[in-house]
């Protein structure tokens, strides 16, 4: 069928449109839409059409339910203008963002072929902007994006002419997108989309925007945790945007930076913090509240004990330089806000240091004492702030503190006397209220879990009288689960689970949320059974999470199983000694794997997971676990991070190195050195980011010091475990060898080497380089004594000041004794 005709065609049939449109649909359908045109045109592409068949097209168009796109107007008559057809094609790409598409490729090829038609526009980049929205709405970036490339066609290489604002918008909302796109990032493939997308764009239009490379750089740090070299990433956009003039960082790119590293892994995320922050002041970027805000979270987020120790000073020392630039300078972009005051007491309450309770009463006097004398106005601590002090309470209160859970529990009345004077910014709230709950829980006391019931009950009796609107949720009743759970009351277990069942029934009878048990409920009563040791331990984890499948499949509201449920019970299995306890950890772990593949994303698989499952079979190495380890592994990593759906971590070759060391397998040493070399090859070739740690070495000569096969054997088995020893000892890098890995070597000697001369130069070279690298510990010094016991009655008592015939030659004894620095980077284990 001739084109020109079809326009006429469809032209003719705009102008009597309303001839075969009803009453009832005029008001609706205020323009006959294109799509209908378009999809009608192909039923009729290979026809040729009479005279007599003008009944028929009307028929057609009248009978097609397609939306239909086109035509708007005051009047019935009235041209096809730009904007008409924009927001038209806007409301289609809402509902259905492949017929936007196909209608705004057909109104180009019309266009084309018909330019000087009053019934035909060309398609502007906003009409590709509400296509690629369309897409984007949808979670179809990828389609999203080739409207771009259309729009590039179209418009950078066509139309020179084009207002560069307009398309520099379109490539904003697409690198937008694909910065949103972090659920299921994992490889970070969206993030360098949307960084290739900006250095696209700026090939392309010649446009450089400090606003649009931090919001790429944001998106980079919204993937810290996720993705191992998310931050890596961030910083080298910095470093970049930092050589360039045209596009010099700004507060906001390095505030970005700073809320990366408070989500990531690392272990120096405070100090590294900081050191962004050092980095702005540098450049001549003055940081703002907001940015020393961000860094005084990072302490509060503190992981690692070095870290953890000083986090409350370093606070302390950051909102002082804040105070002293506002006050002293004029600086009132830095003034402290009430937030940054509560996140230097929840970082104080954080850290480590033995003073943290009070630091954390004094900063809330201090709010008062600013607020009081006009200093830094609207710093009366409120509720939140009172809720901070509290938490810092209760985190001290861990180790025997019950001093702690009584002041907590002191500044809770406290609150409620000022709330009763009219200060109702102070009113405990259940927030309060858990807290004191968790300061009672984790105090250590024996009557710990007494208390903590007392609490509740006391809470529970205000509510129902109507003196207080604060009502026990789940988080309260969970808490004095977990109180329970410690408790060394024979009955513990029991009311412990008594308390879950009362939640579940309380849901059924009132469909509270606040009463509903949630994950961390039931997590903490299958964790419960587990570190109980009961002999049925894995059985009554099961029993629960049967009893929660059931309660969720009644549709009233009852919480999910989740993946963390589920780790959980793999967990319980793990370590459960029943026959074919292993078989059932993997049983869920394939099930999790199932049902993911399905697209349930509740229960996808994680790091975690798989290193339960590991662990399953290596507790039952010598019954073939180490075997079945190795292949879960070695499935596992042959997989797509897509397709298992979590990145892999050092962890999992470790277990598996674990395992084959338990399993009595003549050649264990080997195998396990086969593995360490493998991982090492592959990370040292850029074929993997598993790069072998500290863990590694050690559980390869830890293989090694079990070895109990031959004679040949054993001196392969020490071969290894020395090699392996002096190889990581002479890798450059961030780890050193720790306290666990000499002891694991003397292990080794001790185990396979004859006794010598030979062997007693070893273990005195070994033990020397123990005291001067600071990790002498009570296994290094147990190692010794059995590689060599005259020897460490020379290495040890004698330095020590012990030695005699009544001596207390203990380990603890010695322990005591020893130079301080001997110890000084000992590693918990």
């Amino acid at each position: 069928m001739d084109s020109s005709f079809l326009l006429l065609l469809w032209v003719c049939l705009e102008q009597s449109s309303w001839a075969f449109l009803t009453p009832y649909t005029r008001p609706a359908l205020p323009f006959i839409h294109f799509q209908l045109f378009a999809s009608s045109l192909q039923s009729f592409d290979d026809t040729t059409l009479d005279d007599d068949d003008e009944d028929e097209v009307h028929a057609h168009f009248q009978n097609n339910d397609t939306t239909t796109f086109l035509y708007q107007s005051a009047g019935d008559n009235d041209p096809l203008s730009t904007q008409s057809f924009l927001m038209d094609l806007r409301n289609l790409a809402e509902e259905d963002p492949q017929r936007a598409q196909d209608a705004l490729e057909i109104m180009l090829d019309l266009y084309q072929q018909q330019p000087n038609s009053p019934w035909t526009i060309p398609p502007d980049v906003s009409c590709y902007g509400a296509v690629m929205e369309g897409w984007i709405d949808a979670g179809e970036l990828e389609k999203a994006q080739a409207v771009l490339y259309q729009m590039e066609d179209q418009f950078l290489f066509k139309a020179k002419n084009e207002a560069s604002i307009a398309v520099e918008m379109i490539y904003v909302t697409m690198i937008q997108g694909w910065v949103k796109d972090v659920r299921h990032d994992f490889s970070g493939k969206s993030a360098q989309k949307a960084e290739n997308l900006l250095r696209r764009m700026e090939e392309r239009i010649k446009s450089a925007n400090v606003k649009l490379w931090t919001m790429v750089l944001e998106g980079w740090c919204e993937r810290a945790g996720m993705f191992r070299e998310a931050m890596t990433k961030a910083l080298a956009l910095l470093e970049e945007m930092e050589h360039r003039e045209d596009i010099s960082p700004n507060v906001l790119t390095y505030t970005s930076l700073i809320g990366g590293y408070a989500r990531s892994k690392e272990k120096d995320k405070g100090k590294m913090a900081e050191r962004v922050l050092e980095r702005m002041i540098q450049r001549g970027v003055q940081p703002d509240m907001v940015a020393y805000t961000s860094v005084i979270h990072c302490w509060s987020k503190a992981v690692s004990r070095r870290e953890r120790e000083v986090a409350a000073s370093r606070a302390l020392r950051l909102i002082g330089e804040m105070e002293r630039l506002y006050l002293s300078k004029d600086m009132y972009h830095v003034k402290p806000s009430l937030i940054t005051y509560t996140t230097v007491i929840s970082t104080i309450g954080n850290s480590l240091d033995p003073m943290a309770p009070k630091l954390a009463e004094d900063v809330m006097k201090r709010m008062y004492t600013l607020q009081e004398s006009g200093a830094i106005a609207n710093m009366k601590p409120n509720t939140n702030t009172y809720n901070a002090v509290i938490h810092a309470l209760s985190k001290a209160a861990s180790g025997s503190q019950v001093k702690y859970a009584q002041r907590a529990e002191q500044i809770l009345y406290e609150m409620m006397e000022k709330a009763e004077q009219g200060e109702h910014d102070i009113t405990p709230n259940v927030r309060t209220w858990a807290a004191v709950l968790r300061a009672w829980a984790r105090c250590g006391a024996p009557d710990a879990a007494e208390n903590t019931q007392r609490v509740l009950e006391q809470m529970e009796a205000l509510y129902d009288k109507g003196e207080t609107d604060a009502r026990p949720n789940y988080v309260c009743f969970t808490t004095v689960m977990s109180a329970w759970s410690n408790s060394k009351n024979p009955d513990a277990l029991d009311y412990m689970e008594n308390i879950l069942k009362r939640m579940e029934q309380a849901y059924e009878e009132t469909l509270e949320p606040d009463t509903r048990p949630n994950t961390i409920s039931y997590v903490t009563a299958i964790d419960a059974f587990v570190r109980k040791s009961e002999k049925d331990a894995a059985q009554r984890a099961q029993a629960t999470v049967d009893r929660m499948v059931k309660l969720y499949a009644k549709g009233l509201g009852h919480v999910r199983p989740t993946r963390v449920v589920f780790n959980t019970l793999i967990h319980a299995w793990s370590k459960s000694k029943v026959n074919g306890a292993a078989s059932k950890a993997e049983e869920i772990f394939k099930w999790m794997e199932r049902k993911y593949r399905e697209g349930d994303e509740l229960v996808r698989p994680d790091e975690v997971t798989l290193c339960a499952v590991l662990n399953a079979w290596a507790n039952q190495a010598q019954q073939g676990g180490a075997e079945r380890a190795e292949q879960i592994w070695n499935h596992t990593k042959s997989l797509s991070i897509e397709e298992r759906g979590f990145p892999l971590t050092i962890m999992m070759p470790n277990i598996v190195i674990k395992a084959i060391s338990r399993s009595k397998n003549p050649n264990s040493a080997k195998k396990s050195e086969d593995i360490l070399l493998e991982l090492d090859e592959e990370y040292r070739s850029g074929k993997s980011s598993l790069r072998p740690d500290v863990t590694t070495y050690s559980s390869v000569i830890n293989a090694c010091a079990y070895y109990s096969g031959s004679i040949d054997g054993r001196v392969e088995a020490l071969e290894i475990a020395l090699r392996t020893f002096y190889k990581f000892y002479e890798n450059e890098g961030d780890e050193r060898h720790n306290n666990i890995t000499f002891g694991t070597i003397l292990k080794a000697i001790a185990n396979l080497m004859q006794v010598g001369e030979e062997r007693e130069v070893l273990v005195r070279d070994l033990f020397d380089k123990c005291t001067e690298e600071g990790v002498v510990d009570s296994f290094v010094l147990s190692q010794v004594r059995y590689a060599s016991p005259q020897l460490y009655r020379e290495l040890v008592d004698e330095p020590c000041g012990l030695g005699g015939p009544n001596a207390d030659d203990s380990i603890r004894s010695i322990l005591k004794h020893i130079p301080p620095e001997w110890s000084a980077n000992v590693v918990d284990y």
